[in-house]
Parts: C-alpha cells; structure tokens; sequence
C-alpha cells in the first residue's frame, strides 16, 4: 500500500511547515509518498495551500513520489503537459482520476482497489478489507491499530530492476500476472515503465518503486554508470546499464574491467530513498511472494537478512547475484549462505556461479512436468551456457545431437544433490 504524506504531514498536522520544499523532501527522503499543493503565476510554480508561498523549479515536481494537487487551472495545463509530474484536480468531487490512473477519493467516500484512500484518520477505515492503492495521511501512528489482513501474494518482487533482463519483461507474455519492480537510478526505471506499457491489461499488474531496499528507512548516496550520457557520445556497451551500488569500488571495477580507467568520468551520484524490507512490505502489503530476484551489486545480504529479520515474508524462490560478494565480501558471502540454509531453504549456484537460486524446502511447494531431454534442450537453453547453446545450434542444422554432449548436459544439471531433492 502506497502512504502518503498529506503535505508532507507524517505524524500529524504541522500548519507552520507543511508545503515547504525542505519538509516536502525530508517526508520523501524518509519513504512517503508527497502530496503537495501547486499553483503557476506568471510562469512559476509556488506551492502553498491557501495560498502561492514556495516558489520551486519545475524539476522539483518531476519526484517520482510526488502527488502534485493542482490549486489552479494555470497549474494543471502546465503540469499535464509534462509527463514526468504526476498531477490532478480537486476541490469537492467524490472521485477524481489522477494523470497516472488512480482514483483520489474524498475523505469519507467509499475506496475501491484502485483508490487513494483521503484523509481516513478519523474514520478508522478497514483498511484490511478495501485494500486501496494508497492512503493520503497527516497521522500514520492509526495504522497500528487496525487490521491489515495478511498481505497479497506477488507473482514476483525484483529488486534492482534496471531496465533489462527484468522479471517484467521475462513475463510480459503472461495475460495474468502480479509483481513489483524496484530500481533506485529513475531513468532506468522510467524505461522500464515505458517498454512495459504495450502489454498493460486489466489482469496485469506491477508497481514500479523508485527507491533502494535496506536494513533502515533513510537517504543515502549511490553511485551508477550513467549510461544515458555515455551513448550520446555513440559509444554503447549494454553491459553497464543498470550498474549501480552504495559502494563506489563496484561501479568503478565494472567499468575498468568492461570499458577502462578513462571511462571512470561517467560514474555520477546521487541520494536517493532507501526503504527498510519491513516498510515496503507495509507499503504495498506483501504477504506472499513466488519469486525474489535481487540484483543489488553487493549488497543483496543487507537485503535478504533485512527481509528474514523484519518481516513474515517466506518466498518461494530467491534469486541472488553472488559474483560481486564472492570478490569483494567473500566471509559475508560464506555467512549468507548458512543463514539462508538456516531459515530452511536449499541454496545452490547455477551457471557460472554468477547467481544463486534459494528454493523453499516444503513438501509439494512445487509440481514439476516432465519432458523429453531433446525437449528440454529445444526451449530452455537460452542462458545455459555455451555447452547448451552448442547443442542449441545442432538442433537448429538439424544435426544429430552428440550422446557424449547430451551425458555432459545431464551432468551438469543434476551435478547437485540439493537441486534433485
């Protein structure tokens, strides 16, 4: 569930403060949502409620997390034209429609799924049973008393999405499914976002957060390859994109290894929202998930052990990226991984131990087909390396697949016994 500071208001009305673009920042620097009142005069954007106080740059409204309420017409034509602010129009309607598809709701109103629930402090909403979007707050501390059910279940969660090799592109072809991407750089987030749109249906869902997953709900400096610079130049080298870490030495080793030292003048940095695993559990009432993907250059522990520590939340699966902890935090590593046998689940590495995949021990988690071998090799060998793409090109020219290369892909698929079990 999405919470939102109403004006940047999180533990109750503050008159003297709220609209101010620092108390505006520090509500989103801390994880909320803002909601924030607008006005344009004369070519400027002020916010202020009753009246234009604070003047801003259009930029500023440009916040993935900013709720923009126009207080003017002049405003709202200026804000729709720009789709990176996330604007609407109220004053006394039951329901208005966002420029992003939410349903803002007078306080007092009945809220359905895609609703932002306004204001409901007072009215102890049961918010167990509608399940809105969102809420729009002054008070958060109500939340304690009421029942918020047991949380949805999410056909995955990613964390550190980019905008490749994403679970939303791996299951775009899927008429019905549910997931949350999450990626801390915006521009690799929007263009997820955007290469998503074509395969938007009633029945799919996802979220995209923009925002980095700890142990604590905080800002703190990130660095990244800004790839979006770098190809201006005509240069491109996909390899990159996406690459970012709390830990400089990270960005730095990939582009040397990938590109060279003089290359180093395109890693930028930024502070940008972290989000304890147990606050974006609340936030988008996760219960269950099938799938867990984390791709956090590093530091995919601090978010796993959050996750165990601070919430309920037992996936399926969970997929981590262990070539970068193995160089650089090899005993965390070691660590990790008796820590996660030790919450009961099998962990192994596949590939060329880029990754690990953590499966659930619990009898009948899963009912697995069977299938021919050559069946086997015909669809799924994309990304099992080059033993099966050989086999791949065989199959391709119709040439007769080799006994001695078919034992060696057999081999290397059941090599682990806690796969087998």
């Amino acid at each position: 569930m999405i919470l939102i500071a109403h004006r940047g208001n999180t533990n109750g009305v503050n008159s003297a403060d709220e609209n101010k673009p620092e108390y505006i920042r520090a509500a989103a620097d801390s994880g909320y949502h803002v909601e924030v009142d607008v006005w344009f005069i004369e070519g400027e954007y002020l916010l202020g409620h009753d009246e234009p106080l604070y003047k801003v740059e259009e930029s500023f409204l440009e916040n993935e997390n900013f709720w923009c309420h126009a207080k003017n017409l002049e405003a709202l034509e200026a804000m729709v034209k720009n789709k990176r602010i996330h604007c609407f129009w109220h004053q006394s309607d039951d329901f208005v429609l966002t420029s992003r598809g939410y349903i803002w709701t007078q306080p007092g109103k009945p809220c359905g799924t895609g609703s932002i629930c306004v204001l409901p402090e007072g009215s102890r909403l049961a918010i167990g049973e509608v399940k809105p979007a969102g809420i729009c707050a002054d008070d958060f501390s109500f939340l304690d008393t009421l029942d918020t059910g047991t949380g949805e279940k999410f056909d995955y969660v990613e964390i550190g999405s980019s905008c490749f090799k994403t679970m939303a592109g791996a299951t775009r072809g899927l008429s019905s499914v549910k997931g949350i991407s999450v990626e801390p750089v915006t521009e690799y987030l929007e263009e997820l976002k955007s290469s998503m749109k074509k395969y938007a249906s009633p029945t799919r869902f996802t979220a995209f957060v923009n925002a980095a997953i700890g142990a604590s709900t905080e800002s703190r400096d990130f660095y990244f390859f800004d790839w979006y610079e770098f190809s201006k130049n005509g240069l491109s080298n996909l390899g990159l994109t996406g690459i970012g870490s709390f830990d400089r030495k990270n960005v730095e080793h990939e582009v040397i290894k990938q590109l060279g030292k003089e290359y180093l003048v395109h890693i930028k940095s930024r502070s940008i929202p972290c989000l304890s695993f147990e606050k974006f559990a609340n936030d988008y009432n996760i219960g269950e998930i099938d799938i867990l993907k984390i791709d956090a250059e590093g530091y995919d522990g601090v978010v796993i052990r959050s996750m165990f520590n601070q919430t309920e939340v037992r996936p399926k699966v969970i997929i981590f990226e262990r070539l970068i902890m193995k160089r650089n935090y090899p005993d965390d590593l070691e660590d990790l991984d008796k820590f996660i046998k030790d919450q009961d689940y099998c962990v192994t590495d596949y590939g060329n131990a880029w990754n690990s995949i953590c499966i659930r021990r619990e009898p009948g988690l899963f009912k697995i087909p069977c299938m021919r071998i050559e069946h086997l090799i015909e669809e799924t060998t994309e990304g099992l390396g080059s033993l099966a793409n050989k086999i791949r090109k065989n199959l391709k020219g119709r040439e007769k697949i080799n006994a001695a290369d078919k034992e060696a892909f057999m081999k290397r698929i059941s090599r682990n016994k806690l796969v087998l079990e």
